[in-house]
């Protein structure tokens, strides 16, 4: 081997003995670990650098230092750490954090990140859809959001308490296709505590206001009036202006959700709460299929099933609802995640094959270790030549070849750069 094989093995922070997690508000250490594979030179002058993909942070010391480490052995940081800053009203979120090694000789892999969690989730999800499993739903509207949430069972863990409610900022609370006991009295006494407290409730259920029509929980805390059940009107244009649905169209059928909407009930918003959607082609122009209140509390009320909302880009999604959502009940959402820019170094690593398994074509990638003439062979594992390209190319150059495996069984093949100093390996994985 001409290179040490630097891999990352392990992470730990030093928030002062907290929790060991980087939170908002903390300056957090960070120590990493490098194992050096059996086999390959061994790393001296070994050196770090930190990127760090995540809202509020501030990257205070962004190098490292480490111990050489021989082939086989392991070495961290702990005596020239890592440092950065979380500010004090960042979003919980997931952080993703860039490591890029050097040593002498050069790392075969020298770029790799990981995730951690900063802070604790805001938000509960209340799974209240007798096992019909939608939750999947939601939190994919949260995850495209970055949200960190919570999920709640009440199928195995009964109706949250109002005490387990109040630990959170937003509570999302869906019910499903049920028609009875959507809404319990342990449930609405949660609510009842959770919103006088100045909740923020989005609350989704085809059925509702149906079975609560008489109830005065729907007309005090979810600010509306029962008109009618199942409209069987799919198509849900926004009202212009309204914060939420901005006058874009919802549609409660075709792909990306359960195509559950079969009883859809119309309401009619109350006092201060205003409607945010319409029915398309509904007799009745003051029934609505959503409303939102602001008072000394925040609501979203569905009387649709959000689930089944149409993931069209054509539509308004259940994501982009979400995120209007939160913005307008004031809660910081973490920011746009985006790949930190790949500058190729100028110096040789060991070949790149990616992805790895593929299925029929990958991409073969590596820095020139030499000037003048090299050759990419792909082996079986018996030894048979399969095929073979030669290129001509300058000391540090960035190469990318595209190789086609369509016809090549499942299978373990070996990928060879012959170059006049020496051949670099790698194998790869046919699978599909």
């Amino acid at each position: 081997y001409y290179y040490c094989n630097l891999k990352l093995t392990g992470w730990r922070f030093n928030d002062g003995g907290h929790n060991n997690q980087p939170d908002p508000g903390e300056v957090v250490s960070l120590i990493v670990t490098y194992t050096n594979s059996p086999g390959w030179r061994n790393a001296t002058n070994v050196r770090a650098t930190l990127g760090v993909l995540g809202t509020d942070v501030t990257i205070i010391k962004g190098t490292a230092t480490f111990p050489d480490i021989p082939g086989g052995a392991r070495g961290n940081c702990s005596a020239d750490s890592f440092v950065f800053q979380i500010g004090p009203d960042a979003p919980p979120e997931r952080i993703r954090f860039f490591l890029t090694v050097s040593a002498q000789p050069d790392p075969a892999y020298p770029d790799t990140n990981f995730f951690a969690q900063s802070g604790s989730p805001k938000v509960l999800i209340v799974d209240d859809d007798a096992g019909q499993n939608y939750e999947r739903y939601y939190t994919a509207a949260c995850d495209s959001n970055r949200i960190l949430y919570d999920l709640y069972s009440i199928q195995s863990s009964g109706s949250p308490s109002a005490e387990t409610l109040q630990h959170y900022s937003v509570v999302i609370w869906f019910t499903g296709d049920a028609r009875t006991n959507t809404l319990t009295a342990a449930d609405q006494a949660s609510l009842t505590s959770y919103l006088n407290n100045g909740g923020k409730l989005i609350i989704s259920g085809q059925n509702i206001a149906y079975e609560l029509s008489s109830s005065s929980f729907l007309a005090d805390y979810l600010k509306c009036q029962f008109v009618a059940d199942s409209t069987g009107k799919p198509y849900l244009p926004g009202i212009s202006g309204d914060p939420l649905t901005r006058g874009d169209t919802m549609v409660t059928a075709g792909g990306g959700g359960p195509n559950n909407a079969r009883s859809s009930d119309a309401i009619r918003p109350l006092g201060e709460a205003v409607a945010c959607a319409r029915f398309r082609d509904y007799p009745d122009t003051t029934a609505v299929p959503m409303i939102r209140y602001a008072g000394n509390y925040r609501l979203v009320f569905f009387s649709v099933a959000f689930e089944a909302i149409d993931h069209s880009s054509r539509y308004l999604q259940r994501w982009t609802l979400i995120k209007r959502i939160f913005e307008w009940f004031g809660e910081r959402l973490p920011g746009v995640e985006q790949e930190p820019p790949i500058v190729k170094a100028n110096k040789p690593y060991a070949l790149r094959i990616t992805p790895n398994p593929f299925a029929s074509r990958a991409t073969v990638e590596f820095n020139a270790p030499v000037s003048g003439t090299v050759e990419l062979r792909m082996y079986s594992l018996n030894g048979q030549l399969l095929n073979s390209v030669s290129r001509d190319v300058n000391f540090g150059e960035y190469v990318r070849l595209d190789v086609d495996a369509r016809n090549l069984a499942n299978g373990i093949y070996l990928f060879q750069l012959v170059t006049r100093d020496g051949v670099y390996a790698q194998k790869a994985a046919v699978l599909r």
